[in-house]
């Protein structure tokens, strides 16, 4: 993994890392490397950045060519990712995620083994911890690294457990017309 440029490096620190990507990623020689580097003139590291992590291919393919820029894109955005994956930031999300996952998961056991009447409001609490908790962490994921599989786990939560509560919803109504029957039968 090479160290990704700092958001306050230089014009002249992200030549150096795009002259780096393309020798040791694209066995690119060192001339070829250094004169698509050049193309970069003014930018700063925090420039190259949003070019890779928010902007689009296109916005590196104006810069780096229609050979390069696509290639160059792909390339950095692999760097990009696991340098944020191994930042604080990125553990900090990805543990919490896993946090919430078996938080939820609790919580939904806990729903199933609570009386019929609690079952609906403990399904519901599995459904916020899971679906919120994953959806926060979807965003702040989305402004590092934009890959929404976090959201997307998040969405699905929430109808996942939407749908448990209804089921859980069916099964007291079921249970509160077998109770209204044994009454009625005594």
């Amino acid at each position: 993994m090479l160290p990704f440029p700092p958001p306050d490096a230089g014009p002249k620190q992200v030549r150096a890392y795009v002259v780096q990507l393309l020798t040791t990623r694209h066995d690119a020689d060192l001339d070829f490397a250094e004169s698509i580097a050049d193309l970069w003139q003014l930018g700063r590291g925090v420039d190259f950045r949003s070019a890779i992590n928010i902007g689009a291919v296109l916005d590196v393919q104006n810069v780096f060519g229609d050979s390069v820029g696509p290639f160059l894109y792909r390339s950095a955005r692999e760097e990009f990712i696991a340098d944020y994956r191994c930042s604080l930031t990125g553990l900090a999300t990805s543990w919490a995620l896993k946090a919430a996952l078996v938080l939820g998961l609790l919580l939904v056991v806990r729903g199933i083994r609570q009386p019929s009447e609690k079952k609906v409001q403990a399904f519901i609490e599995a459904g916020f911890v899971v679906g919120i908790s994953a959806f926060i962490i979807g965003l702040i994921d989305m402004f590092h690294v934009i890959s929404g599989g976090a959201a997307t786990l998040g969405a699905c939560g929430i109808v996942i457990v939407g749908i448990s509560s209804l089921l859980a919803i069916a099964r007291a109504q079921e249970r509160q017309i077998q109770d209204y029957q044994k009454t009625k039968e005594k």
